[in-house]
């Protein structure tokens, strides 16, 4: 398998009481055009910081069940897919995933 493992970071989510998310994640891609594409290092932080920005629309309540985390994987595979030009995402792992 392709899988880029990004950095770890730490992003604020929406809502009330405040609250911050420690996240790594890791992109299975289903090919090695893909993981090109998404190492590439214009795509790397246009991916990153699309990643930011659905984890500050999310609330705690949006992120404590499993299904709201299959949620967030599936939205985030569908957003670097639109950034990506031919890669595609197949997967995403959360190898970190803490909410303080």
């Amino acid at each position: 398998p392709f899988i880029y493992t990004m950095d770890k970071f730490t992003v604020n989510l929406g809502g009330e009481p405040k609250r911050t998310i420690r996240i790594e994640v890791n992109l299975e891609m289903l090919d090695q055009e893909g993981f090109e594409d998404v190492i590439n290092t214009e795509n790397r932080a246009r991916t990153r910081d699309k990643i930011v920005e659905i984890l500050n629309e999310k609330t705690f309540s949006d992120l404590e069940t499993m299904q709201g985390k299959l949620f967030l994987k599936e939205k985030i595979a569908l957003e670097i897919n639109k950034i990506i030009p031919r890669g595609v995402v197949k997967d995403i792992y959360f190898s970190d995933f803490v909410v303080q």
